[in-house]
Order: structure tokens, then sequence, then C-alpha cells
């Protein structure tokens, strides 16, 4: 009983400033510190060289173009950050640290084989670079190299042994390929280095639910929980998941009571308001879930399983032809 996709989709992951595409249907996910922050003073300084560059003072040399990339990559700049890296290496080919943020910053615009690229050449140089391997993992990953993102995830990690992302990356790649074991490792390894990560716990809630462990599954959710109320890391996905899986299990009101939270932190989730609609009618709440429901539809015309939960709520409430149309159009959407 996975609650979460084992398919990737473009959901923010962040290597240290925020990337564009993210595993799974879990949300936005904050991740590891590849680029590290410059602070402002670095940006001023790099700003006021490049600045009497262009009055023809000096030339600024690759390590000003670098910091400034640093500097916009950090503030969402992507395109401004990527020219800056292209004179940073036009001046120096082999300057590491423009090379790593090359591959970030691709991978950041969705360019994944162009990042994969420009992680190979970082890592050729320097191949114990263990941030760059994550990259080199991820966009293998989302041009569809299972197996080679494992390998590359699998050196990350054993690079970097007190780094709870690799291990949760490397979990979360494994999940995908059904290796459900191997994730458990991982997640549960995650969690050991960053007892806070609200994203590993979350997964490992996952994970154990995939291994019908369902009471260490819901255990696994209320620490997630616990750990996103009382932390920084903003998520619905624990609440989702908690509350998907109560109602699996028939415990209709008290599903009800975590999807409703759930959808107060991503009141725009038509997944979360989905199954609080299914949820609502599960607990005898026929006129919150036909409210829930038509508005997934209202949203997305062709929701196969809104127009089917609806259908049966209907059914319930005596409304026949209603219910009938629903359950039509939820087999004409099924069909192949």
């Amino acid at each position: 009983m996975n609650r979460g996709s084992r398919s990737l989709r473009c959901t923010p992951i962040v290597l240290g400033v925020t990337l564009a595409c993210g595993f799974g249907a879990t949300g936005q996910e904050p991740a590891p510190s590849t680029v590290k922050p410059p602070g402002a003073d670095r940006c001023a300084e790099a700003r006021a060289v490049l600045e009497a560059a262009s009055q023809g003072i000096r030339n600024p040399p690759a390590d000003v173009h670098y910091k400034l990339a640093e500097c916009e990559a950090r503030e969402g700049g992507l395109q401004s950050a990527d020219a800056h890296l292209d004179l940073a290496l036009a001046r120096d080919p082999g300057h590491l640290q423009a090379l790593h943020l090359r591959a970030y910053v691709l991978f950041s615009m969705g360019r994944y084989r162009e990042a994969l690229d420009w992680a190979g050449r970082f890592l050729e140089r320097k191949p114990e670079g263990g941030e760059t391997r994550k990259i080199a993992g991820l966009a293998r990953f989302m041009l569809g190299d299972r197996a080679s993102a494992e390998a590359d995830l699998r050196k990350a990690a054993a690079l970097l042994p007190l780094d709870s992302e690799a291990r949760y990356y490397l979990g979360r790649v494994y999940y995908e390929g059904s290796k459900l074991t191997l994730a458990l490792e991982s997640f549960r390894e995650a969690v050991r280095l960053a007892p806070g990560s609200v994203k590993a716990h979350n997964h490992l809630g996952q994970t154990l639910e995939g291994l019908t462990r369902f009471e260490e599954a819901k255990q696994a959710y209320r620490e997630a929980i616990r750990r996103e109320q009382e932390g920084p890391e903003r998520s619905e996905w624990p609440y989702y998941n908690l509350g998907a899986l109560l109602l699996a299990e028939g415990q209709a009101d008290e599903a009800v009571s975590w999807l409703e939270r759930s959808l107060d932190r991503n009141p725009s989730s038509v997944q979360t308001r989905t199954k609080l609609g299914t949820a609502y009618g599960a607990a005898g709440r026929p006129a919150d879930a036909t409210a829930q429901l038509r508005a997934v539809i209202e949203a997305e015309p062709g929701n196969a399983d809104a127009h089917y939960h609806l259908g049966r709520v209907l059914m319930k409430l005596g409304e026949e032809a209603d219910a009938r149309k629903h359950l039509g159009l939820f087999e004409r959407l099924r069909e192949p």
C-alpha cells in the first residue's frame, strides 16, 4: 500500500539553492549543501570588481565570474549564473568550483544531459567529489538510467559518510526501483544522520508501508509530523500518507483529520483533495465528500478517481442518474 508515486516529475529538489525537478510526488524537498551560500559581502565584492572592469580598469579573473554565478544561483537567477559561468570557464576551463556549479545550474534548469556532461568534466579531474557525484546520479536518474544513478549515488554516499542527503537520495532510487529492503536501510541511515529531516522520516514510513509493516509506518509518519511541527521544514506529505494509510485500514474519521491538515498545508493539492473527499464519503459525510470531489473535477475534468468516488457517493445518496454519469466518465477515462 504505497501512497507515494515511484515515478519522477518536476518538483523542487534543492542542492544548496533551489533546483527545478525532483523525485516522485512527495512535494518540495530541501536537500544538500552542494552550493554553499556565498554571503552578501562576497557578492558585493565580486560585483564591484565586475563594475570596475566594465569601466575598463581591469579584466576580471575567472573567480570573479564564479562568485557572481554563485550569487545569482543562490538568488534564483539561473540564466545569469550560467552566463557568468560561461565567462569563468572561458578564462579557466579547469576551474573546479565553476565546473561543479555549472552542473548544478544546468540540473536546476532541467537540462539533465548537459548537467551530467559538466559533472563528468568535474569528476574527470576530481573523482572523489561527492557533491558533484550526487548531481551526476540525480541527472542519470532523470534521464532514465536507474542502474548508473544507483552506482553514482552509492559512490556519493561512500565519499560523504556523514551526509544524510546522499543516503536519502540513494533510498529514493531504491524505492523507485522497488528495492524496498535497501531503501529501508538507506532511509534509516538518513534519519540517524539527520534526525530532524521530515522527508527522511516520511519516506521511511512509505518504505515500511511498502513492506506491509503498517504500525511502524504510522510511527514513522507521526515522527515526521512531529518534526514538521517543531522544525523549519514544511511538508504536507506525512499528513497525507498517514491519512491515506488510515483510510485504507478503514479508520475514516481519523483519516479525515490528517487529510484536512495536509490540505491546510497545501490547499492547491488535487491529490489531497481527492483523498479527503473519498475519506469524507467513507466517514458518512456525503455533503463534504461531494463538495471536495466536485471541486477536484472542476479543476481537473479528466480526474478518473474523482469521478469514481463522486459516483459512489451520489449512488449512496440516491442520485442515480448523476452517479451513473460520473461512473461512466470514470470507465471512459480508464480506457487505454
